[in-house]
């Protein structure tokens, strides 16, 4: 009972008007990259977000590289491109790579049941029915399968502490989240839990982890040498520390997270984070740069093939990229009207075809956008909870209404302000 009332006041606390993240003071519309700049350097000022890294890239090329502020609690090291962040939500697109790459391989079908790759996946039904679940629901969150909601808190680790892999923890779990909230193929509603069975999948059928079957199959080919599902050496000079403001949410979260671990220091009104693992890192797991999220943009945008490296076929681009159903319930962070494909919510913006993911979890925040009718692809990272009230989107939104073919932005010599040329 104790559980539930603090999940009702979490809940209480997220919709009320005294819990709101600080909007960001972005300007309406831009011609150029320059005029958005400033807003987000005076951001950064004010601690909100400390950093922000931004890429954009088009015809294979990158267009555009940045990062404002500061990433560490002592304000002493700048963002730059090669700067690492939690990416949370934007791991989906990894998992639902992976399962197209299995298809492609020819060991499952994504309109096979589930449970014909994953015995032990059993659902409890509303009614008296056996419909089973696809793969092809679990990817497009028309599953029926409910999310894992605030509790998604306590799925963490730290630095140190054994980790679990994704099949245990999904039998782990299994039991307490396998009841249906719709049948399936009934709605879009946004399933957390719905990836971590995928990474089940992708265990099962590749006889390797989820996490080794997305190195070698995805992060390697592409050249991604700073992103993984721990900090490597490689990866630890870059490290962006999380933080998140104290504010009404940072009384709830400790009843799910143990703040003595999880909290390095506080300074300025800001929790500054200590590392922090996903426990289901089919939905949330990878770590990684900007540089390295932009060579995956690349390969998307360019049928799935990077540098003479193909991680899909341009049929399984196609099928990630076909609406699937429209989305009733979500997490999507704007008033954009959506249909869920294949991981991607897929909209509209100034009447263009967009591909979007957010991916939002305590002290990290991402955003990354399509735009396939341009070949461009727009992402922002930042090392808060919050990038304004919307995840970032609004941010890709401006960026990507730039017409940067006009702009002749070339790969190797991407802009960059005179204050980025500093710091990067």
């Amino acid at each position: 009972m104790r559980k539930i009332l603090y999940t009702l006041l979490g809940l209480t606390l997220l919709h009320s008007c005294g819990f709101l993240p600080p909007q960001l003071e972005l300007p309406v519309k831009i011609e150029v990259i320059e005029e958005l700049e400033p807003y987000l350097e005076s951001a950064v000022a004010d601690l909100q977000p400390p950093a922000i890294s931004i890429g954009v890239v088009q015809g294979g090329v990158t267009r555009y590289v940045n990062s404002f502020g500061t990433i560490d609690a002592n304000a002493t090291k700048r963002a730059t491109k090669e700067t690492v962040y939690q990416w949370w939500s934007l791991t989906k697109l990894f998992t639902a790579v992976a399962v197209l790459q299995l298809q492609e391989k020819g060991l499952i079908n994504i309109n096979d049941p589930v449970n014909s790759h994953v015995r032990y996946f059993q659902v409890r039904n509303l009614q008296d029915s056996d419909q089973p679940i696809t793969i092809r629901q679990l990817l497009s969150h028309s599953s029926g399968l409910g999310d894992v909601g605030i509790s998604i808190l306590g799925w963490i680790h730290f630095e140190g502490d054994p980790s679990f892999s994704q099949t245990e923890f999904l039998q782990q779990k299994l039991p307490e989240y396998n009841k249906l909230v719709v049948q399936p193929g009934e709605e879009g509603r946004y399933s957390n839990f719905g990836f971590l069975v995928l990474a089940g999948l992708i265990e099962e059928v590749s006889n390797i982890s989820y996490e080794e079957y997305i190195t070698t199959n995805i992060l390697i080919p592409l050249g991604m040498e700073h992103t993984g599902f721990t900090y490597t050496e490689k990866m630890a000079p870059f490290e962006a520390t999380g933080s998140h403001p104290r504010d009404l949410l940072s009384y709830v979260v400790p009843f799910y997270l143990d703040m003595d671990r999880a909290i390095s220091e506080e300074s300025n009104g800001i929790l500054w984070f200590n590392r922090v693992y996903s426990d289901q890192k089919g939905a949330t797991g990878l770590i990684g740069s900007t540089a390295d999220m932009m060579k995956f943009m690349k390969a998307l945008l360019n049928h799935g093939s990077l540098n003479g490296n193909r991680i899909l076929t341009p049929a399984s681009i196609a099928e990630m990229q076909k609406p699937v159903i429209s989305v009733s319930e979500s997490s999507a962070p704007d008033n954009e009207e959506f249909d869920f494909g294949l991981a991607w919510f897929i909209g509209q913006s100034d009447g263009e075809r967009t591909l979007s993911h957010g991916g939002g979890g305590m002290a990290f925040v991402t955003m990354l956008k399509l735009y396939p009718e341009r070949d461009l692809g727009v992402v922002v990272f930042s090392n808060s909870t919050y990038l304004g009230r919307f995840m970032g989107s609004n941010i890709t939104k401006l960026i990507g209404s730039i017409d940067w073919q006009a702009d002749h932005r070339v790969d190797n010599h991407p802009h960059t302000s005179k204050t980025a040329e500093l710091r990067q």
